[in-house]
This record gives C-alpha cells, structure tokens and sequence, in this order.
C-alpha cells in the first residue's frame, strides 16, 4: 500500500492549491475541497517512509504501511491526528 502526497515545504498557500487543482482535481474531473498537511517528520515517526519520485512534479508516496487493515486504521489515525486540514477558500 502507498499513499500519494506532495511535498509543499516552502510553498504559499495559493501555489499549494495551485498545485492540488493541476495535478491531482482537475486530472481526476474532482472538484479540490480541502488538504491535509503533514510534516515528513510526523510520517516517519509513526514508522512510515517517504518517497520521493517527482512524477508529476514534487509528488512523492508514504511507504511502509503494515499488511494487517486495523494496523494501517491505526497509522492513518495518527497521521490525521498530527496534520492540519485546510478547507478550500
């Protein structure tokens, strides 16, 4: 299993909804509601890995997650827990 992120650090808000809207909404014909922020910090000290591959541009997957469902509920918890939702203006 892979979760596909994008790595932002750096980056204004409008260039991240930019980046969201061009390369991940408007591709899937979904309408962009809100993101979740995360540090890479917070994803590696659940025990998960972060890999970047630059396809599309600063696209990268979190890696690492355990085979056993309840397992992954309960790192997804606590990734949620530590990011920051933003809710499209």
């Amino acid at each position: 299993m892979e979760t596909s992120v994008f790595r932002v650090r750096g980056r204004g808000a409008d260039e991240i909804w930019d980046l969201g809207q061009r390369l991940v909404a408007s591709p899937l014909g979904r309408p962009l509601r809100a993101r979740a922020d995360i540090t890479t910090r917070e994803v590696l000290e659940v025990g998960l890995a972060i890999h970047p591959d630059n396809r599309p541009e600063r696209h990268a997957t979190i890696r690492g997650w355990p085979e056993e469902k309840e397992r992954q509920m309960i790192l997804a918890t606590e990734l949620a827990a530590a990011s920051q939702l933003h809710v499209r203006p």
